[in-house]
């Protein structure tokens, strides 16, 4: 119904109509739930005569195609881009790249494109309130035409009412390609991160994952930040490098976004660290610290200065040291 909307914007008003801001807060709902596109404050009227309008950036983050980006005049391509981000909304329940404080994974586009293009598992991208409760056919077709509709050249992407004849069945769709803008993230595997909502683990959930950062969305939607502060923002992680702070009254806190690191190693004795623009901090729980960022190099290097924090003489034995250091200790206590 929505894509009936929005077809009828494009190809049958008397003058076509740009909704530019396509968007799930924008479509609403009446009482029998069939959906109405609203908010027209930013659409733009393109008369019968012409195929393009010229118009100043308009639109909402995260649901803008390239053309706005590169300042090009655009079509009603641009809200088939758009429609085609709502509509992995629609399928994960969540926001593409929603901020919070809890919780990590990746960038939903980037990874159900490489799903949905590789043959994977589909259901696996559902709202997880579902529980896998879905057609396998219409899920792997919803994903199929939000690819098309992302695609970065709007000459590929389909119009609404090719979009509308496939969702109804009455044309079938092929595997898309891949967007060269999501092609930075699929490459590798540790891409761009997106905070989520929480759902805590348990400690030994934590241990299984410490040798290496959780690559599986499962994985990813079991990790936790107890203290709720110092999860890293939106950027390309694709190093990690995991701490433990060992000793009783030992903690941990990140704040300003994954720049500031404090550590309190005693009754009293704080530190205060700086972290590099390259580089993030966050923590699990209040003892365990986890540094990543794009660059190898320096994401070692802010790691081997919290490790180099030495507690007070008095605390003789205790102190931060990385997490497989800590594994192995307990290794060797359960050998003997």
């Amino acid at each position: 119904m929505l894509g009936i909307g929005l077809s009828y914007l494009h190809e049958e008003c008397q003058d076509y109509i740009i909704h530019c801001d396509i968007k799930p807060e924008n479509i609403l709902l009446d009482a029998e739930f069939c959906p109405k596109v609203a908010d027209f404050g930013l659409a733009k009227l393109v008369g019968r005569d012409f195929s393009r309008v010229l118009t100043t950036l308009r639109g909402t983050r995260g649901y803008l195609a390239t053309e706005w980006i590169f300042g090009v005049a655009i079509t009603a391509k641009a809200d088939v881009y758009s429609y085609g981000m709502m509509l992995f909304e629609f399928i994960s329940g969540t926001w593409n790249s929603k901020q919070s404080k809890y919780m990590i994974v990746k960038l939903f586009p980037s990874f159900a494109a490489s799903v949905t293009i590789e043959g994977g598992d589909v259901l696996g991208l559902l709202d997880l309130a579902l529980d896998g409760n879905a057609d396998v056919e219409e899920i792997s077709k919803i994903c199929k035409v939000a690819c098309w509709c992302i695609q970065d050249e709007e000459n590929i992407r389909p119009s609404m009412g090719l979009v509308i004849q496939i969702l109804e069945g009455v044309m079938d769709v092929n595997v898309p390609q891949i967007p060269r803008s999501l092609k930075l993230f699929i490459e590798s595997q540790e891409h761009t991160l997106f905070l989520l909502r929480p759902k805590g683990p348990s400690p030994r959930e934590f241990r299984n994952s410490s040798h290496s950062p959780p690559r599986t969305p499962n994985q990813l939607a079991r990790t936790h930040n107890n203290s709720g502060i110092g999860i890293c923002p939106i950027m390309e992680a694709k190093f990690f490098r995991f701490l433990k702070i060992v000793g009783v009254g030992f903690k941990a806190r990140a704040e300003a976004e994954g720049r500031l690191l404090y550590l309190k190693l005693g009754y009293s004795h704080e530190v205060e660290l700086t972290v590099p623009p390259a580089v993030r901090v966050f923590c699990f729980k209040n003892n365990v610290v986890c540094c990543t960022g794009i660059d190898k190099e320096r994401v070692h290097q802010f790691a081997a200065a919290i490790r180099s924090c030495k507690p007070p003489e008095v605390y003789k034995g205790k102190g931060i040291m990385y997490i497989d250091e800590v594994i192995k200790k307990k290794e060797g206590k359960r050998s003997k």
